[in-house]
């Protein structure tokens, strides 16, 4: 499926195991590559979990990034783990203050909300070499002192039951949804992403797909040319 329509091609930008990419999210790694490999066979296990509530997997991550975080994300994180969940009011200050940041910087980059409630990346035309490259410095550099209130805003938002394996979430969005159905396994779709969705059984463009793909970790955009 994916190709061009007019001057813009369709682009399956990336997949990856934690919500985190450069384009199309603004979600920072905070399911890091060590805690996959700790969960061992827990990974493959359908179902395993990454804890038991949202509290406690905030618990769980804060202290590794706590030296790193702005006041403002302690705040707004600390008052998580009180009340198990990080209020919209807060991730909406945080993404203003990202999108303030880089508006400063010369870049306006256009975003809409996802049916789970994140900002996702819209249509992006391609920069010359040079200018990607301050784009994605600029990228970096706005993200500090809000990322992590971006990242596990993200993480609640898109997988509420804290699954370890994140295409657990994309697969039942999928069937839920009437993309695919009951029989398409999580293989099937491992096998589409492998493609970049080329020969898969559903349009990964429609936006409600879309939005499932992305809280499985996945991101396809158009990017104009």
């Amino acid at each position: 499926m994916p190709g061009r329509i007019g001057g813009r091609r369709l682009a399956f930008v990336g997949v990856v195991v934690a919500t985190f990419l450069l384009l199309g999210s603004l979600a920072a790694c905070v399911v890091d590559s060590t805690e996959l490999e700790e969960s061992g066979s827990a990974q493959s296990t359908p179902g395993a979990r990454l804890a038991a509530s949202f509290s406690a997997y905030l618990e769980q991550r804060l202290p590794l990034h706590v030296d790193v975080m702005s006041d403002f994300e302690k705040e707004v994180l600390g008052r998580a783990v009180d009340s198990g969940q990080i209020e919209a009011a807060d991730y909406e200050e945080a993404f203003s203050r990202y999108m303030s940041c880089m508006a400063e910087r010369g870049f306006v980059d256009s975003w809409h909300k996802n049916s789970f409630g994140i900002y996702a990346m819209d249509t992006r035309r391609l920069l010359d070499p040079a200018s990607e490259q301050l784009h994605d410095e600029a990228f970096m550099d706005c993200s500090l002192g809000v990322m992590y209130v971006l990242s596990f805003y993200d993480v609640q938002q898109t997988n509420p039951e804290l699954l370890v394996n994140p295409r657990e979430v994309a697969l039942e969005c999928l069937q839920r949804n009437g993309f695919v159905d009951g029989d398409y396994t999580l293989a099937d779709l491992d096998a589409a992403t492998k493609d970049g969705f080329q020969r898969a059984t559903f349009d990964p463009y429609d936006p409600l797909a879309n939005d499932c793909l992305y809280a499985g970790g996945m991101t396809v955009v158009l990017v104009e040319e």
